[in-house]
């Protein structure tokens, strides 16, 4: 008994550390052949990808903890847990994340080891070997616990080898142009090197052809992205009986791979012979048989490579698949072979075939432009030799005359390229076609055995080696040496539909109207990326491992009344990893509120699978795309989703502009059983949302007593807003949309600084924008009287006057002519308190728009007339006595045309004559500012300035510059104080009155400052600078001049 104690006790601890840390998993995705350099690694997603499981229900906080070590070096690479990096959240469900979410290829993260430790940090390459990568998921925090267990996978790193030669054999001799073929060297998936083909001719005698091939100069050096190169005639010419050598080097032009022997293959050599062509035929003797050879050359030998060329198209929809080409049945020709005007011409005298391209059914090309018929790069693609009868012989292998025809053989691989081409290249000695006509064949072996007299064809079909994808049916007749284009051939995609089923989790209720989204996170290369049946694909917001991981909604649906939806165009899940997820949610703005579902699906349509609502589904056992019906391929998938709380919830809008959020509105929450009381209060956001959030129906709380609810939302300046009753149960929510009505609704007017209506839009804070109408009002004037012929029902006035026109019958009424004037009036909605007013004119090249700020007390109606203003040059000056200081500054008046000056030491100059453009001011004010408007495109002003008459201040021009604006630009001219010169003009002792005396400094001037004697022959010239001048005086107004004097001014 003490035995098994202490044995069950020891048990117990030995699970303890698994235990501990088995509440998470992990698995890692490795690609076995990745690139040496690590930063690679960062960059391409695929390289690495670590699967979280977490079933614990809630979050944690984690780092990875993991190495690198290789069989033969040993660990090279660790993470380091004292290394700053970010935590890693793992959410409830599956998290996949790459090696940068992971921070395991982070600086900080890793810290490189062993005798290679140099040689990676220094290259950022891992050294060649087969390495195992281990990773296991930690706590954040220390001491690290272990929440996982450790989680491993292989891969390799190597330098890659160089190509082999294949043709033509070494040390052989050719009598034709070459076709030079290599092996292919894969550089990861889909990706091949590059090759460069080198060519020299050997002296006689030569002892090193390594020597000679490194430092002799080439006949011919060529790059290739094919494994061949095929000698074309615009090459340098072959000589014959002359010996060449040839070699492939292979490279990577991104210089991430290395190659052993610097990528540079073996070296062979060959003869030319300039002799035709041989064929050799085979003169065995054969056996007779009932039937003769059709149209072929079995017993030939052709020394020519075959190609076959084309591209392949995935499509989802099967009836945009042409009716496939039979090698028995001749098919009616559709489209024109493609063209080969950008394919490179063979040389060697090798025949270019084409395909045909058969036509499509008529009635069902309406679906081809829904989705594309893409190309994908990277799909493998196998070529089959292929042998039949007809009529059709169940049993293989079939015999004739003694020889045994094999039903299929593989003849070659290739991958597509990007753009879906792709070429077989491969030698041939079998022709194709119908090679045996009405021949007695056996079919079988052993105890299946049959025959019949009929044809025996033999061809080549092209197979889709891949899960996803169905292969062509199409049968090729190639014979050997030819280059043959078999045109588009489309590949069928494995697709089905999924009709997802959603009901209450614990009602069990079906649910309409549910938002149900198919989501992609890591897409297979060989999935075209037209799955699903949105186009574009959407992101995912709501879901945080979703959204990191940069998930594309493939598909998206609403729920019908028997809360089902079906999505077309998904494609059968292949492999642990190949899975889609569901995200089920309740609309936003709907009636219910549920939790939303996430979780994956994935159907393989296997033998006896069942959907998840027990129904079989079909069994996927189809090779060719005429075998596979997607119409029938199904499946049902159950989702249940949990209930919230019932909530209410809404946005708050301007009545008068539903484009306006109202934020901080006051938002109550009443209750009503036999009276309301209040439950709840929130404010609203900066959109106008607001929400109460997990109601309780149930129990003693207090929305569980109500009946039903209803809101009031208030808002100072707006009118009260209280809704009608509303009822909400679990699982439920009540969304609306609020209208709030301003409370007042103000009228006013537009004018401009003359007084005249201004058509124009105005707002009023965050309203509508409203336009001004016209109102019109009638003016009378004084009455009238004149002449006119009595109208009906009109009131004649008698006069004196009357009678004397009688006989013309003629009567004096009284008429009031009416003069129409009209306001541009606009009325509004809008918010009591200070708010600002928009103006923005019709005619904005005329008018300025204007902001202001109002002041609305909770009775405004009629707010009055708002004044824009023209678009014209405003200056202001002002005549001053002493030099303006450049900080002054002035002050608007009430008037909205004149100005005031601020605090000045300035004394103005009164009576100031001043002048803009040779134009008179528009008005002066008491401070003797001059105010001046005007409308030019040019900005420029010419102000002329004076003092008043008989004072002496010297007059001043200034130019200067005046933008258009409603502002006015403001102008102080400072004047100096000059002199007075008087005197007597006489002829001997004789006054002379009207004589001219002008200021004569310069003779050139054309407006020199003068003046002119009265009776008595006097003058004074007033405003005269300080200092010497010559003044000259003319008699009358003649241009004689008189005696010129000189007077110093003081």
């Amino acid at each position: 008994m003490r035995k098994t104690t202490v044995l069950g006790i020891l048990g117990i601890f030995l699970c303890m550390p698994v235990m501990l840390f088995a509440q998470l998993s992990v698995s890692i995705q490795m690609d076995p052949n990745p690139s040496p350099f690590i930063s690679d690694w960062k960059s391409d997603p695929n390289t690495v990808r670590l699967i979280v499981t977490n079933p614990t229900g809630k979050s944690h906080s984690v780092r990875f903890k993991g190495y690198i070590e290789g069989d033969a070096r040993g660990r090279v690479a660790e993470t380091k847990l004292d290394g700053s990096i970010p935590p890693v959240d793992i959410s409830p469900g599956v998290s996949i994340l790459t090696a940068t979410d992971a921070h395991i290829l982070d600086k900080d993260a890793v810290r490189y080891v062993g005798p290679t430790r140099q040689e990676v940090i220094q290259s950022g390459r891992l050294p060649d070997d087969n390495f195992r990568i281990c990773v296991q998921v930690v706590s954040y925090d220390s001491p690290h616990s272990p929440l996982s267990p450790e989680a491993c996978s292989r891969f390799t790193v190597r330098r890659l080898s160089p190509p082999s030669l294949i043709a033509p054999a070494d040390k052989s001799t050719i009598k034709a142009a070459p076709t030079f073929q290599w092996s292919h060297v894969a550089m990861g998936r889909g990706n091949f090197a590059r090759y460069e083909l080198r060519l020299i001719e050997l002296s006689p005698g030569q002892q090193s052809i390594v020597n000679a091939m490194e430092t002799g100069i080439p006949l011919l050096v060529r790059e290739s992205s094919l494994p061949m190169y095929q000698f074309l005639p615009s090459d340098p010419k072959l000589q014959n009986g002359k010996t060449y050598a040839w070699r492939v080097r292979a490279f990577d032009p991104q210089n991430k791979f290395t190659f052993t022997s610097d990528g540079k293959s073996e070296i062979r050599t060959f003869t030319y012979s300039s002799a035709k062509l041989t064929v050799v035929k085979d003169v065995t003797k054969k056996k007779k048989t009932t039937g003769m050879n059709i149209g072929t050359s079995p017993n030939f030998v052709f020394t020519q490579l075959t190609r076959i060329r084309g591209t392949l198209r995935t499509t989802f929809y099967k009836n945009s698949i042409p009716t496939p080409r039979s090698i028995i049945y001749k098919s009616s020709k559709g489209k024109p072979p493609l063209s080969e005007s950008n394919q490179p011409q063979p040389g060697g005298g090798q025949v270019i075939k084409s395909g045909i391209s058969l036509k499509t059914t008529p009635h069902l090309q309406t679906n081809v432009g829904l989705k594309k018929n893409l190309p994908l790069g990277g799909l493998h693609l196998k070529l089959y030799l292929r042998t039949k009868t007809n009529p059709i012989c169940g049993y293989y292998p079939f015999t004739a005359s003694g020889k045994t025809y094999e039903a299929e053989k593989l003849i070659a691989t290739t991958t597509t390229n990007p753009d879906g081409t792709f070429e077989f290249m491969f030698f041939a000695k079998d022709s194709t076609g119908r090679i045996l006509k009405n021949a007695l064949i056996q079919c079988g072996s052993n105890e299946f055995v049959n025959s019949l007299t009929g044809d025996l064809y033999r061809y080549y079909q092209i197979m889709v080696n891949d899960p996803h994808l169905l292969s062509p049916s199409d049968e090729f007749k190639v014979q050997p040496g030819e280059l043959f284009d078999v045109g588009t051939l489309y590949s069928l995609v494995r697709s089905y539909s999924v009709t997802v089923s959603v009901k209450d989790k614990v009602k069990g209720s079906q649910l309409p109207n549910m938002d149900v989204r198919i989501v992609r996170t890591t897409r297979p290369y060989d999935v075209p990326p037209e799955e699903g049946t949105l186009k574009p694909y959407q992101s995912v917001d709501d879901i945080f491992f979703l959204k990191k991981a940069k998930a594309e909604v493939i598909a998206r649906g609403k729920t019908n009344a028997e809360g089902k939806t079906t999505l077309k165009y998904m494609v059968k899940n292949v492999g642990g990893s190949d899975r889609y997820h569901l995200l089920v949610s309740s609309p936003e703005e709907g009636v219910y509120y549920y939790h939303t579902l996430w979780r994956t699906f994935k159907f393989g349509f296997l033998m006896d699978e069942k959907d998840e609502a027990g129904h079989g589904m079909s069994f996927d056992a189809a090779i060719i795309n005429e075998g596979y019906d997607p119409a029938i391929m199904h499946v049902t998938v159950l989702a249940e989703v949990k209930p919230h709380k019932p909530r209410i919830a809404g946005r708050v809008y301007r009545s008068d502009n539903t484009l306006q959020a109202v934020k901080n509105a006051k938002v109550t929450l009443y209750g009503f059983s036999f009276g309301p009381w209040e439950l709840r209060t929130t404010m609203t956001n900066d959109s106008g949302g607001f929400v109460f959030d997990n109601l309780d129906p149930t129990g003693d709380s207090p929305e569980a007593k109500a009946i039903f609810y209803f809101i009031r939302v208030e808002k100072y300046g707006f009118k009260k807003y209280q809704s009608d009753a509303i009822f909400v149960e679990l699982g439920q929510q009540y969304y609306t949309t609020i209208q709030l009505e301003p409370a007042l609704t103000v009228k006013g007017r537009i004018v401009d600084e003359l007084g005249r209506p201004v058509a124009a839009e105005v707002r009023i804070g965050q309203g509508e924008w409203v336009h001004t109408v016209k109102k019109i009002k009638p003016k009378k004037t004084g009455a009238l009287r004149y002449l006119k012929k009595p109208a009906p029902n009109k009131l004649v006035i008698k006069s004196s006057s009357a009678g004397m026109l009688k006989n013309k019958k003629l009567q004096i009424v009284q008429a009031i002519p009416v003069v129409f004037e009209y306001d541009e009036e606009f009325t509004t909605p809008a918010v009591m308190g200070l708010q600002w007013l928009y103006v923005l004119p019709d005619n904005q090249s005329l008018y300025y728009p204007e902001t202001l700020l109002v002041l609305l007390p909770e009775d405004a109606e009629n707010i009055g007339a708002f004044t824009v203003f023209i678009k014209q040059h405003r200056l202001a000056v002002q005549a001053v006595t002493m030099t303006p200081k450049t900080s002054k500054s002035w002050k608007a008046k009430s008037s909205p045309n004149k100005y005031i000056p601020g605090t000045s030491v300035k004394k103005t100059i009164q009576g100031a004559v001043i002048r803009v453009n040779d134009a008179e001011p528009d008005s002066v004010d008491a401070d003797g500012v001059a105010y001046f408007v005007w409308t030019s495109p040019s900005d420029n002003a010419i102000v002329r300035v004076r003092g008043p008459d008989n004072s002496d201040y010297v007059e001043k021009i200034v130019s200067t510059v005046v933008d258009e604006s409603k502002s006015w630009t403001f102008l102080e001219v400072p004047l100096k104080l000059g002199g007075a010169l008087s005197g007597t003009v006489k002829v001997g002792t004789v006054p002379i009155p009207g004589a001219r005396v002008a200021l004569y400094d310069n003779p050139a001037d054309a407006s020199p400052l003068q003046t002119t004697t009265d009776s008595d022959g006097k003058y004074t010239i007033h405003g005269i600078p300080v200092g010497t001048h010559v003044f000259k005086a003319a008699k009358s107004k003649s241009q004689y001049i008189g005696d010129t004097a000189q007077a110093a001014i003081f």
